[in-house]
């Protein structure tokens, strides 16, 4: 199977690992950045059929095209919802279904793809109020356990992972992490990520002496803060996911989370869950967290989010929807 992946960027974690998982399976993967200067090019290989079957991560409006040009042919599209893309949230200008002509090609895209993999159950209901896909499967994000995995001895830290610029600073709750952090001055917290914009001046206006900001670091380093960091905090007004969160579990973190989105399927029952918005009850919520024990949420996503089942799951729905338009593979 000809398969071409078509990305919004490159270098997002998850997407890559499906870059990966699809070379090791399939003899031709192309990967594209669809964007404006090919856009024509990439219309044009599908209808030429150069490709078996056409993988699409998030479902922005240019997706329309895409599958209206795969249906011409006959070529099988398979859609990868991932949050922003069928967001709504206007109360804190988030998500793209905020304006109707995205929500009008989002429908077409999901009403004629050949399958929906939403990330999540959440994600899957996103998806559901949009339109009703001919086929859709939640297939979790995976974890790399053995990369992600605890080493050492656990300090007093408490951990968060975003790129910092004006968008995150609602839908992350970045102002409500640094809030928590006054009420226990005397633990470390730390926020990791690029500083995008001028967001970062804003977020250390509030901090106290006991936050630190890192900064953009390599996945090296990243992995090093998960396995010091006793408790990983995610806060976030909606997570489609919450790969960040996954990957602190699977060093041995003990989550401290809010019960909306995707982060209630991710924690489960191994961890601690705050009030939206409530810096107060979100470090009451981390001071018990300093005295768990993270063990259980790494044997959660071992179990649940690991990236082996991903690609298992991953591979055995790819073939199955390729297999009805081809004869079988």
């Amino acid at each position: 199977m000809r398969i071409l992946v078509l990305v919004p960027n490159r270098g997002s974690s998850f997407m890559e690992q499906d870059i990966n998982i699809l070379t090791r399976h399939f003899p031709v993967v192309d990967t594209m950045i669809y964007g404006k200067k090919n856009r024509k090019s990439i219309l044009l290989s599908i209808l030429a059929r150069s490709y078996d079957l056409v993988y699409v991560w998030f479902v922005y409006q240019y997706v329309s095209n895409v599958v209206l040009a795969c249906k011409a042919v006959g070529v099988p599209c398979v859609l990868v919802p991932s949050g922003v893309d069928l967001a709504n949230n206007p109360e804190i200008g988030y998500g793209l279904m905020r304006f109707r002509a995205a929500r009008i090609r989002a429908k077409i895209s999901l009403q004629l793809c050949n399958l929906a993999l939403p990330v999540s159950e959440f994600m899957q209901h996103l998806v559901l109020q949009q339109a009703r896909p001919r086929a859709i499967q939640v297939i979790c994000n995976g974890i790399d356990t053995e990369l992600f995995k605890p080493s050492g001895q656990k300090q007093d830290l408490i951990l968060t992972v975003a790129r910092i610029f004006e968008g995150n600073f609602l839908y992350k709750r970045l102002d409500v992490f640094i809030q928590a952090a006054g009420f226990l001055p005397d633990y470390r917290f730390v926020l990791v990520g690029e500083h995008v914009d001028g967001t970062i001046d804003r977020l250390r206006a509030m901090a106290t002496q006991n936050v630190e900001f890192t900064g953009y670091i390599g996945r090296h380093a990243l992995i090093e803060l998960y396995q010091k960091a006793r408790v990983y905090v995610q806060l976030s007004h909606a997570e489609a996911f919450g790969c960040a969160l996954a990957e602190a579990m699977s060093c041995g973190c003990v989550p401290v989370a809010v019960r909306r989105g995707a982060l209630p399927e991710v924690v489960g029952d191994t961890g601690y869950y705050a009030p939206y918005a409530d810096p107060y009850r979100t470090a009451q919520a981390i001071s018990i967290a300093l005295n768990g024990d993270g063990s259980s949420a790494r044997e959660r996503i071992k179990q649940m989010f690991s990236v082996e089942k991903r690609e298992l799951q991953l591979i055995k729905a790819l073939n199955l929807t390729y297999a009805p338009l081809s004869g079988g593979v």
